[in-house]
């Protein structure tokens, strides 16, 4: 239980830090698009996405953990799934009751929901052992691929089995060359060539 605390703990504040990031940059342009209620649509609109985001990634990291680790795709679509949900379910009345302006509200729930899912993105990534950092290299050393008839990896559908006599090989006969005709040509020849 303590792992999962630090986890959640984790996400949460790089989804803070990431909301305030987003909220700063596109503070100036808000103020000028909507005034002071342009500021409080990007600050209502940032918490619905880190409500969403925080209780996607928590149900996904619990699912995660519960099945065996082929499920772990499925459990990332299930938290982006839930995000989607919650986020609109918690924007609904936003819109309804219009607090805020719903034209800046809608723009910033969509710019910090998109930011939001590519930290989700990232994160379910890393889990998954596919590294998405600057040097790109998986943390994971890459499994023998299958073939699709035998489903054994490579090295074992390559190799004889035991006591098995090989099967003659085809050979691809080589090109011969014509040696019926002695004839020489009469450009190729120099000065003195056809001297008998």
């Amino acid at each position: 239980m303590g792992t999962q605390r630090a986890i959640m703990g984790r996400y949460l504040s790089l989804a803070v830090l990431l909301a305030v990031a987003v909220t700063a940059v596109l503070a100036w342009p808000f103020h000028a698009w909507a005034g002071d209620e342009g500021l409080a649509a990007l600050g209502v609109a940032a918490a619905v996405c880190i409500v969403g985001a925080l209780v996607g990634h928590g149900i996904g990291g619990l699912v995660a953990r519960a099945g065996p680790p082929e499920n772990a795709p499925q459990a990332t679509q299930l938290a982006i799934t839930v995000r989607l949900l919650l986020t609109l379910a918690l924007s609904l009345p936003v819109f309804l009751a219009a607090p805020v302006q719903t034209m800046p509200f809608g723009a910033a729930l969509v710019v910090h929901y998109l930011a939001q899912m590519a930290l989700e993105v990232f994160v379910s990534l890393r889990a998954l052992g596919q590294n998405p950092g600057p040097h790109g290299t998986p943390a994971r050393p890459p499994q023998p691929k299958a073939t699709p008839p035998t489903g054994l990896p490579e090295a074992e559908v390559r190799a004889p089995p035991a006591g098995a006599t090989s099967t003659p090989s085809r050979s691809t006969p080589s090109p011969t060359t014509d040696t019926t005709s002695n004839q020489t040509n009469p450009a190729e020849s120099g000065p003195g060539a056809n001297v008998a």
